[in-house]
């Protein structure tokens, strides 16, 4: 046991020293895209939801439309304890009068990543909203039209790190409180939590990647990189973007 350990020690070692642990800002359409997180600036350029977002106008949009609301005690979000949230294509369901203002795709991801989007996701809250750090199956591209987010970032390869454990499916009810789903198990969830200091012996290895994603900005984020995200309203309270998976 002790000898596979080192060799994980030696390959995230290994690792480090050939990946800096900051993600690169890059002006303009990307060239071929790697398996690294990069941020683009420019290619939100013309959009209507950089041009027309604001309270007042996603509020006339949305006039009389019923949309899904995510309210946790704690506002957390992709959690141990998961919460009602759609994510599969909100943009063509409840958010359907927004998209004229919106793109049904980013043109170079097409030829970057070989697919047209799955699904495209409005976002919208608050500073008291937070991911917890998991990992999404698809390839991201993360679309920032008011305020800012934070992204706590782990590559793949630093998955023993997270510390992942065998847990039991809950969600919340109205009142808050929270209920167990009896047999029902998620696998490799992880343990850690970036902002707690010592997350123990893996966690003190990882060295996770930083980045504030500002308005106008697109953050492409690979499959399977484990993510935790916090954001802050910009000037009109509230904080805005899509995403193309």
């Amino acid at each position: 046991m002790r000898s596979a350990e080192r060799a994980l020690e030696g390959l995230l070692s290994t690792y480090h020293d050939l990946i800096n642990a900051f993600v690169t800002r890059v002006p303009g359409p990307p060239t071929p895209l790697e398996n690294q997180p990069v941020v683009f600036t420019g290619l939100m350029e013309g959009w209507g939801a950089l041009e027309r977002w604001n309270d007042r106008h996603l509020r006339e949009r949305m006039e009389g439309r019923n949309i899904d609301v995510a309210v946790t005690p704690l506002g957390n979000a992709d959690s141990i304890v998961k919460y009602a949230q759609p994510q599969d294509g909100n943009l063509g369901k409840e958010f359907a009068t927004l998209a004229p203002d919106l793109p049904s795709s980013l043109d170079f991801a097409g030829s970057a990543l070989l697919s047209t989007p799955d699904a495209v996701n409005v976002w919208i809250g608050n500073s008291d909203s937070t991911s917890a750090l998991h990992k999404d199956n698809y390839e991201n591209l993360y679309c920032q039209v008011l305020g800012r987010k934070k992204f706590v970032l782990l590559s793949p390869l630093e998955g023993i790190c997270v510390q992942g454990k065998s847990l039991p499916v809950a969600s919340y009810d109205s009142q808050g409180k929270v209920g167990v789903e009896e047999g029902r198990r998620v696998n490799g969830w992880p343990s850690v939590d970036p902002d707690v200091g010592d997350c123990g012996k893996w966690w003190g290895k990882a060295r996770p990647a930083m980045v504030e994603l500002h308005r106008g900005e697109v953050l492409y984020l690979p499959a399977l990189w484990h993510h935790k995200v916090s954001q802050e309203e910009g000037d009109e309270g509230i904080c805005c973007a899509v995403n193309y998976w």
